[in-house]
This record gives C-alpha cells, sequence and structure tokens, in this order.
C-alpha cells in the first residue's frame, strides 16, 4: 500500500475507534427517548391533541436514530473497503 493510503487507512481507524463511543451513545440515547415516547403514548391515548403530538416527535426521532445507523453502516463498509484495499 503506498504510504498516503496506510496514514489514511490508520486515520480512519483511529477516527472510528475514538468516535465510537459517542454514537452508541447516541444511538442508546435515541432508542431510551422512543421508549419514553411509546410511555407517554401510552398514558396520553384519549388526549388526541398530545397523542398527536407525541406521535410526530416518535416518528422524528426513529427517522433520526434511523439515519445515524445507516451512517454507521456506511462508515463501517467504507472502512472495510479501505482496509482490503478497494
Amino acid at each position: 500500500m503506498p504510504g498516503g493510503v496506510q496514514r489514511l487507512l490508520a486515520g480512519l481507524q483511529v477516527q472510528r475507534q475514538l468516535g465510537m463511543l459517542p454514537r452508541r451513545q447516541q444511538q442508546a440515547a435515541l432508542e431510551e427517548k422512543i421508549e419514553e415516547l411509546e410511555q407517554k403514548i401510552l398514558l396520553n391515548s384519549r388526549d388526541f391533541v398530545k397523542l398527536n403530538e407525541l406521535t410526530k416527535e416518535k416518528e422524528a426521532t426513529e427517522a433520526a436514530l434511523e439515519e445515524k445507523m445507516e451512517r454507521w453502516e456506511y462508515l463501517e463498509d467504507l472502512a472495510a473497503r479501505i482496509a482490503a484495499g478497494e
């Protein structure tokens, strides 16, 4: 491997290791928020205005979680391809 590619790969590995904990914490926080919203939805099942607000917030949180997970998968795939020399 040329030196530039090795440096890039080493840099990506370090970034991945350093970034792993915050991403996992962010995902866990979003998952926890979804659970809390689900509980609030159950508690407010008769208040249709509040129920609508909570449902929208839950959907937005689920979308944010999905986006973060897709980004994580993309970066993992990219790191694997670089490691394989592609």
